[in-house]
């Protein structure tokens, strides 16, 4: 029985015994003393997946990607990569001191740690722990890595890292994350120094401001400062920094992150402006060029952008008491979120197409606040240019709709010669002189506003409203998925934009023939995709995100071909 127990006893001490000394990994041998932390993942699989899509990409070239995997032993100091497992992660970490340069320790897994640590040159230290070799160029760095691996109570630089960051580093090939508190103490008097200089430049700047007839710069003054203030804050409340980047089938995503301290005035910002989906992009139209969404309360915008006018231009006592009166209508309303689309017109009614959708109640409210702008700004001189605004409620109605319309015109006073290349401007843009820009009260709260395209354009977007045809839009849903929920999103079809500019170019009447006609891009493959870009917080974090899809890689490729085609089978 006494033996029994003994023999339990002995289990259960190497069971915790065991558990203590189980094998690390990657970050988990690296002191928290560490700056920053990198990682690949396995080789053997990044490079399958970097063929695989470089091949969906353009056939053919899946070739050049395995064919640079040498690059990487030249990455770790390890040229024929002797004795390295590519089927594991590798990871390296960077060691800081003010006065020299950042050293870097490799954590690189091992199927044969001596052969490794033999096909290093003789400056480098080199331990082998467990399946790993661990060697950097610096002793310093070593040492402290070394005392981290001897020392059981030691903390690693994995236990200093986030949710956040920790899931950033799950499932991506590349990522960075770095120690941003760490890396403002060793560089303390350096950063103190550079708020210096941001300073004294701004007040250099102020010194150096020219005048600019009917406007007062000194509100620049003021704005330069007060945007210095928000960086040191920023710089002061960050906590961390990672970015990631994942290439699946689908496309290549690119990751950043910033996390503030809890509690701080930047994490408690971000806290009060939590993501929410772009439901309202659903209400657009289909097949545009461009969409974006800015979600959340937009009150402190409007006011701060209502604000800032009375102090660029020089007015008089009058105009300023009147413009007081449009901001306090204006803090009458409130408003929430805003999206919009952007497509190409032609160069006889103009190129610009836009459509904003926007939420403002009480509808009337906003609707005399926007009226009153258009009093105010009517016969506003800036820099010798006047502009004239009007607008007309309940210009015509579409679909059972009123819409109001506004007519901005500007001209130049003193100067004919700039005024007539405006008019050029505004006949490429607008389709004349005079900005027809119409607004239609959809919903209590809802207005669609366009620029552009006449009353057709407004018809389409009404439709959409009703509809919600971009939800039905496969293309948009696809291509925005990825990004999730956020504060901010912009969608942009890059491959037809350049078709259609180019289409426009090849029939423009005012420019030099086109080495391409309209037949060879009505050939021209290229299919809708959108490069997607997003800004969303995520507690105490600010996410950014580039999303890129396959799709648009492809129509890249293609008319890369194309423009080797104009110019004789070369690259240009």
């Amino acid at each position: 029985m006494r033996m029994m127990c003994r023999l339990s006893l002995t289990c259960l001490s190497l069971l915790i015994f065991t558990t203590t000394i189980r094998a690390a990994d990657g970050p988990d041998l690296l002191p928290d003393s560490t700056a920053a932390v990198i990682k690949l993942m396995a080789p053997q699989k990044t490079l399958k997946q970097l063929s695989s899509f470089a091949v969906s990409v353009q056939e053919g070239s899946g070739g050049v990607i395995k064919g640079q995997a040498g690059m990487l032993g030249l990455g770790i100091s390890n040229p024929t990569m002797q004795g390295v497992d590519q089927s594991r992660d590798w990871w390296a970490g960077v060691f800081l001191n003010e006065d020299e340069d950042p050293a870097v320790v490799f954590v690189i897994p091992a199927i044969d740690t001596e052969a490794m640590g033999e096909a290093l040159d003789e400056s480098f230290t080199f331990v082998a722990h467990d399946k790993y070799g661990i060697y950097s160029d610096n002793d310093a760095a070593m040492e402290l890595v070394q005392a981290h691996l001897e020392d059981r109570t030691s903390k690693s630089v994995a236990s200093l890292a986030s949710e956040q960051i920790k899931s950033q580093f799950e499932g991506s090939h590349i990522a960075v994350a770095v120690n941003l508190v760490l890396v403002k103490e060793v560089y303390a008097d350096k950063l103190e120094e550079m708020r210096e200089q941001m300073n004294e430049g701004i007040k250099e700047a102020q010194g150096q401001m020219l005048e600019v007839p009917g406007m007062n710069l000194d509100f620049l003054k003021d704005l330069s400062e007060k945007i210095a203030e928000k960086i040191v804050v920023i710089v002061e409340d960050a906590e961390g920094y990672s970015n990631a980047l994942t290439v699946t089938d689908a496309g290549i995503n690119f990751k950043e992150v910033v996390e503030f301290t809890d509690g701080s005035r930047s994490a408690k910002y971000l806290a009060a402006n939590p993501p929410q989906p772009a439901t309202q992009l659903s209400k657009l139209p289909s097949e545009q060029l461009l969409y974006w969404n800015a979600g959340g309360n937009m009150n402190k915008i409007n006011e701060w952008g209502l604000s800032l006018l009375p102090k660029m231009l020089e007015m008089s006592e009058e105009d300023a008491a009147e413009w007081k009166k449009l901001s306090a209508m204006t803090k009458k309303v409130n408003y929430e979120g805003m999206s919009g689309a952007f497509s190409l017109g032609d160069l006889q009614t103009g190129l610009v197409r836009t459509i904003a959708l926007g939420t403002a109640s009480p509808a009337g409210q906003f609707r005399d606040a926007m009226a009153k702008a258009v009093e105010l700004m009517d016969g506003m001189e800036i820099s010798g240019m006047t502009q004239e605004l009007s607008l007309e409620k309940n210009y015509e109605k579409v679909d059972g709709v009123d819409v109001d319309l506004m007519l901005t015109k500007q001209t130049m006073d003193n100067d004919p010669q700039f005024g007539g290349f405006q008019a050029q401007i505004n006949q490429f843009m607008y389709g004349g002189d005079t900005i027809e820009t119409r607004v239609a009260f959809v919903d209590e709260d809802q207005y669609l506003q366009t620029m552009g395209g006449g009353k057709d354009l407004m018809e389409t977007a009404v439709k959409a409203y009703k509809s919600q045809s971009a939800e039905t839009d496969s293309v948009v849903s696809r291509d925005i998925k990825p990004l999730g929920d956020n504060n901010f999103v912009l969608l942009m079809d890059l491959p037809t934009l350049v078709k259609q500019g180019l289409s426009i170019a090849a029939n423009a009447p005012g420019l030099p023939p086109m080495p391409f006609d309209q037949d060879s891009l009505d050939n021209l493959e290229v299919q809708r995709s959108y490069i997607g870009m997003s800004v969303a917080t995520k507690d105490r974090a600010c996410v950014g995100q580039l999303y890129i899809p396959v799709q648009t890689l492809q129509a890249g490729a293609s008319l890369m071909q194309f423009f080797q085609q104009i110019q004789g089978g070369n690259a240009f």
